[in-house]
């Protein structure tokens, strides 16, 4: 009997452990936590707006008038159209449970991913945070079916193109404002 006892004893510690610990995680969330992870608006807004606040220039053509940055959180959305509603994916490089940068981007066609925006603040740059930020979204976007994938830059945002060049994008097109990138996808058939 006492050796029944021991045994249910034991389970119910165990039991009770890992359910704490599950618990904890789930209540503290990535609150320490380093790396990419899915957009969560309660969490990233604010920090995705400091970002274009801080870095319009770099993020934003002169030619765009009508672009709000608060509507693509909101609507997941590259246009105000209602096809396109929900059709961005934003992933946030977090540091230390921070966001600290972003990456967006969507399937413009059935075979063409488009990378929309990358930005990581000034603080945290020099820590790869853009080419991992880079590296997901080309990973998301391969895995969506994609057979390249586009990016626009200015011609003057030379580290931005160092981190393009670096992942395999090639510069198609530079009109001397903007530099038009584009990476070939190499699906393998097994």
């Amino acid at each position: 009997m006492k050796k029944i006892y021991v045994i249910l004893l034991s389970l119910f510690v165990v039991t009770s452990l890992s359910l704490l610990f599950y618990y904890r995680a789930a209540i503290l969330g990535y609150r320490n936590y380093t790396g990419v992870v899915d957009y969560n608006k309660s969490r990233d807004k604010a920090a995705i707006l400091e970002i274009f606040n801080k870095n319009w220039y770099w993020l934003i053509s002169e030619y765009t008038k009508d672009f709000s940055p608060e509507f693509m959180l909101e609507s997941l959305s590259h246009d105000k159209t209602s096809e396109s509603y929900g059709q961005v994916t934003i992933k946030v490089m977090l540091d230390n449970g921070k966001p600290v940068g972003f990456v967006a981007y969507y399937m413009k066609t059935f075979y063409e991913g488009f990378l929309w925006f990358l930005a990581v603040n000034e603080e945290a740059r020099n820590k790869k945070y853009g080419k991992l930020l880079m590296k997901t979204a080309i990973d998301d976007l391969t895995k969506r079916g994609a057979r390249y994938i586009r990016l626009i830059t200015r011609t003057t945002n030379y580290p931005a193109q160092a981190v393009y060049k670096s992942l395999g994008f090639k510069a198609t097109h530079d009109n001397g404002k903007f530099v038009d990138f584009e990476l070939m996808i190499n699906h393998q058939t097994s």
